[in-house]
């Protein structure tokens, strides 16, 4: 996770604001600062971006945490799950945010996953997957390579959910495109 670059900090992006700012009539380059709008405008930058890759390793380890449990889902955690692999699905759908996602590993827990005894994780790893790998070569060959393809095909034939069979399908149009 380290050297993400997908992640732009205030600091990159002070150049942008220069130059926006020198279009912007009555801009003087050469006044000085007042240090509260300096300070305010800082905290308006840090509060736009957030830290998506400790948002998708907080996510990635919620989601091993809870298939590994033995008992039950009540309805809340199996909201919980659900909603947890919705937020993930947005972050992976930008491509760039795919590629980092493929390369730190986490596609690779959820290839794994496709071999779960819980139908959602079957599923929801399936739509996940499809979503992360769509017109992602990057991600396609990780995919390839830690057998995505073989799992896929084989929930798509021999599951016994519909859902999971749809979604597995799903994925595997999205791994063999391009």
């Amino acid at each position: 996770m380290q050297n993400n670059q997908e992640e732009q900090t205030p600091v990159q992006l002070q150049g942008l604001l220069k130059w926006s700012l020198q279009y912007h009539e009555g801009f003087d380059a050469n006044r000085s600062k007042n240090q509260h709008d300096v300070q305010w405008l800082k905290h308006a930058f840090d509060q736009m971006f957030i830290n998506n890759s400790n948002e998708t390793k907080k996510l990635v380890e919620f989601l091993v945490d809870q298939e590994t449990q033995i008992d039950p889902y009540t309805s809340q955690q199996e909201e919980a799950i659900e909603t947890a692999f919705q937020h993930l699905i947005d972050l992976v759908s930008q491509i760039d945010r795919a590629i980092s996602f493929a390369k730190m590993n986490f596609l690779t827990i959820f290839i794994h996953l496709l071999r779960s005894s819980k139908e959602i994780f079957r599923s929801s790893s399936s739509r996940l997957i499809a979503t992360c790998v769509q017109n992602t070569i990057q991600a396609q060959e990780i995919a390839f390579n830690n057998h995505a393809l073989e799992y896929l095909s084989h929930l798509c034939v021999f599951d016994e959910s519909i859902t999971v069979r749809s979604k597995s399908l799903y994925a595997l149009s999205c791994l063999i495109r391009n």
